[in-house]
């Protein structure tokens, strides 16, 4: 009885250990979120953000947009690309950005996915 206790909490740990996100399974990874936007007075734009997990604590987040068909009349140019880094923390399968202002973004982490905290963006594991 004792030995089928002990396999049932071994069972129950080794479960909760692969459901559960660390900074080690993001080290070194590299995660997109595209989105398309049209105006049919305007054209489309798609912005990429980029987020890349440099080491188990330092993280940076690209921001580009491009356009992907654009009325001739228009000469208003995209904003530049931006890059911002800062540090990341993971609990359970939720992942903390802190930027170097001290502000910060909360994700979570679910089917493979990270999900900004208001679910507009989605993020693919792209390597």
């Amino acid at each position: 009885m004792k030995f089928c206790s002990i396999i049932a909490v071994s069972l129950f740990l080794i479960a909760g250990g692969c459901a559960r996100l660390s900074s080690r399974d993001l080290e070194g990874t590299l995660w997109e979120s595209r989105q398309v936007d049209s105006d049919p007075a305007v054209g489309s734009v798609e912005l990429v953000l980029s987020l890349e997990f440099i080491d188990s604590r330092m993280f940076l987040l690209k921001r580009a947009e491009r356009w992907v068909s654009k009325k001739e009349s228009i000469k208003t140019p995209l904003p530049e690309d931006t890059e911002v880094s800062g540090e990341y923390h993971v609990e359970s399968n939720n992942i903390h950005l802190t930027f170097a202002d001290g502000s910060s973004l909360a994700f979570s982490y679910k089917a493979g996915r990270i999900i900004s905290h208001d679910g507009s963006r989605t993020f693919t594991k792209s390597r």
